[in-house]
């Protein structure tokens, strides 16, 4: 292919593994890179590889230019170069006079130029080496752009491809080649660089379009076949990678030294804690365990070198402490037998006896180191861990109460505890796990205390000081007045004698009567004995009783006349007592003087009319009379009756 419309085409890509790559001087393995040896023979169109010595045709007709062809070649005619049409009759090579031109054929399908060397040694499969090029996209008209990525370097093991390179897929050769992937305008001269690790001993090199259309970059502005892309190489270097690289050797330190690795390389280098050094110069190191620490070089390859450099820490024994310890724990000395020593870290606040303050130290696990004043082989570390302080709370469900008061407890502490202990302010303890129920039977303000164990470095205690209120109750009392009622004097006074502080009354009297005064008084219609309740009520219906048997006993008055004059002058001619008070049984006799029964009477309302049982009046005098009486319905209540007795004078 001697010309066609080209695109203006700019390249440039520089892949970076690791870090700033740095020049190595190495061998190329490219012979003639600047296409600078040829036979000299001149014209004025494009050549083809022919009269160079190391560089031939491997696919289509790429071209040669040198700047001592005579006018009219493409590198020396039309300077500065036009742009339109795809003018590729001007330009200049990177470095010295030749320079190579490829191009593309339009379509997935385009004819690909490649020209092609052997190498001056086979690749080495598995080892790094540093492909790197220019290129250049030749000028054209800015609206007609053309524009593809994917030039670059294909490697073989014959001096031409064994394949169709333009129409195999190149998806199963991708190990082959070494592709640019960007895709830019322009027409300046781009370095293009990769690191590159072969497969296999390829002996040949092929410079050119070396991508896979399928997954390259482009854009046409025509779709016309006879017009391509169009691109110049020139500097094509294929170099060994060979990094350099020493470091310090293994160590082994006492516990809480520090050392100085270092390393030397003619790469930057980086170890493994994440550092990076870009000189040449260590990194000071202080491990508190056996490590291994790496340091490798960044030559941007998949050959860089690395050492793995193993300091070894005598005294490095760690040992869990055996409990948690609270933040809010006192100071405690971590090992009282350790011996003479110094000891450090995170809470230490006495180096000499291993004094730790867990609240200094903070939450969270520490490392915490021993170092014996002889043999460092003798040290070891204790890692503690240090938890936040538990939060204490409990709360009760009714502080407040009367006597005898059941409480149910509830431990509310975060988190909860190993084992507790509750103080319950009377006298009392429960060690519980479960939310104790305590009843309290004395009034009174009690403080309660919940201690919680965690560990013996971990515990924790609450006090809420007068937390339970157990109120005093009213103690029910009361006195009556008369203190012994009677059916002749039944109204009783009843008189509270609570003590405490009673804010509620209420009175059963016995005989289906109730009151609610403080103070009620009360009349009773029949003898008996009654059974009185008090209930008074305090603070929170804080209440008591009491109950008394109020006995009502039966009496009578009897008013009996001392004389009586039957002599039937309608005043005062019957001898008749008269009661004052229940009556149930009366029975009155009259008796002479000697004792005879002269009149007998068992109605109240029937009298003595001064005659003999014969109906014969009797003659003046003084006669004798007894009255019995019983009260109704009370045979059972002393007295069950009463006799009256006395003279009775009779006049005519």
């Amino acid at each position: 292919m001697e010309y066609y419309p080209s695109p203006r085409i700019y390249l440039f890509i520089f892949f970076l593994l690791g870090g700033n790559m740095m020049p190595v001087s190495g061998q190329n393995l490219i012979p003639d890179p600047g296409f600078e040896v040829w036979d000299g023979t001149v014209g004025t169109a494009p050549n083809t590889l022919t009269p160079l010595t190391f560089w031939y045709n491997a696919n289509s007709t790429p071209d040669h230019h040198h700047q001592d062809n005579p006018a009219g070649s493409n590198l020396t005619s039309l300077l500065p170069c036009p742009t339109g049409n795809g003018n590729t009759e001007c330009g200049a090579p990177h470095s010295g006079k030749g320079v190579l031109g490829c191009w593309k054929g339009n379509g997935p399908d385009g004819t690909r130029e490649w020209a092609g060397t052997e190498l001056l040694e086979p690749l080495i499969p598995g080892a790094c080496y540093r492909v790197s090029y220019w290129v250049q996209n030749k000028e054209d008209d800015p609206n007609f752009l053309m524009l593809t990525n994917q030039w670059g370097i294909f490697f073989s093991k014959t001096v031409n491809p064994a394949f169709n390179p333009d129409l195999t897929d190149y998806s199963g050769l991708t190990d082959q080649f070494v592709t640019c992937q960007e895709v830019n305008d322009g027409s300046e001269w781009s370095y293009v660089e990769f690191s590159y690790t072969p497969d296999d001993a390829y002996t040949h090199a092929y410079v050119g379009y070396v991508g896979n259309v399928s997954t390259s970059t482009f854009s046409a502005w025509t779709m016309d076949l006879m017009t391509g892309f169009y691109a110049w190489f020139d500097d094509i270097i294929v170099e060994p990678i060979e990094p350099q690289l020493t470091a310090s050797d293994d160590q082994t330190l006492c516990l809480g030294d520090s050392v100085l690795l270092s390393a030397t390389s003619n790469y930057p280098v980086e170890w493994s804690n994440g550092i990076d050094v870009d000189t040449v110069d260590g990194i000071w190191v202080k491990p508190q365990n056996t490590t291994t620490y790496t340091v490798r070089t960044l030559d941007g390859s998949n050959c860089g070198l690395s050492k793995d450099i193993v300091i070894s820490v005598i005294g490095n024994t760690i040992s869990p402490f055996s409990e948690s310890v609270c933040a809010s724990n006192n100071p405690f000395v971590i090992d009282p037998g350790a011996g003479a020593g110094i000891w450090s870290g995170p809470g230490i606040t006495n180096p000499a006896s291993g004094l730790f303050d867990p609240g200094l130290a903070g939450v969270g696990t520490h490392l915490i180191q021993f170092k014996p004043s002889g043999d460092c082989a003798l040290g070891f570390q204790v890692e503690i861990e240090v938890i936040a302080a538990p939060i204490i709370a409990f709360s009760v469900d009714n502080p407040i109460g009367c006597p005898p008061h059941a409480l149910q407890f509830f431990d509310e502490s975060i988190p909860p505890a190993a084992s507790v202990l509750w103080t319950f302010g009377d006298g009392t303890i429960g060690n519980t796990f479960n939310d104790p129920l305590k009843t309290y039977f004395e009034s009174g303000w009690y403080s309660v205390t919940l201690e919680v164990y965690y560990s013996n470095f971990c515990k924790a205690a609450l006090t809420k000081d007068s937390f339970v209120h157990i109120l005093v109750p009213p103690k029910a009392g009361f006195t009556i007045t008369p203190n012994q009622p009677s059916t002749l004097n039944p109204l009783v006074q009843f008189n509270d004698a609570t003590t405490g502080d009673p804010q509620s009354w209420f009175w059963s009297f016995g005989d289906g009567s109730t009151s609610s005064s403080a103070d009620p008084s009360h009349e009773y219609l029949d003898a008996g004995v009654y059974p009185v309740t008090l209930i008074v009520t305090g603070a929170l219906v804080c209440a008591d009783s009491l109950t008394r048997d109020i006995a009502v006993t039966w009496d009578v008055k009897l008013f009996v006349p001392t004389a009586f004059s039957p002599n039937e002058d309608g005043i005062n001619d019957i001898f008749r007592p008269t009661a004052v008070g229940p009556l149930e049984t009366f029975r009155m006799q009259i008796y002479d003087r000697w004792g005879g029964l002269i009149f007998e009477s068992l109605d109240p309302q029937s009298g003595w009319n001064g005659e003999a049982r014969n109906g014969k009046p009797l003659d003046p005098g003084v006669y004798l009379y007894t009255i019995d009486v019983a009260p109704p319905g009370l045979a059972d209540l002393p007295p069950t009756s009463k006799v009256f007795s006395g003279e009775i004078l009779l006049v005519r």
